[in-house]
């Protein structure tokens, strides 16, 4: 995205908020920085579920070659095993991601 003089001037690169939660303004965009020094796999959601499972969630990896550096990967491989043991015999099913 290219931003035009006046759109450019009025992000603020000297002390911008830090924030864990940001509001997406209606038909507009959000300009989203951030220091890539922490290894992983990252999701970037919407607090409301169902707009979730309309798409409004990316994941992105960080660092992708330091990794396994800071995890035991062969951990995933466990969890995942037993989330699916879990939830063959769970009442509760879920028709989207949960969050």
């Amino acid at each position: 995205m290219k931003f035009s003089e006046s759109e450019r001037a009025a992000l603020n690169f000297k002390t911008p908020p830090r924030r864990d939660v940001a509001m997406l303004p209606s038909n507009g965009y959000l300009v989203l920085a951030f220091k890539t020094d922490n290894p992983g796999a990252w999701l970037m959601h919407c607090h409301i579920a169902w707009h979730v499972s309309q798409g409004l969630a990316v994941q992105f990896l960080e660092r992708k070659s330091e990794i396994e550096n800071v995890m035991e990967l062969s951990h995933l491989d466990e969890t995942c095993k037993d989330w699916d043991d879990y939830y063959i015999t769970s009442p509760h099913k879920k028709e989207d991601s949960g969050l």
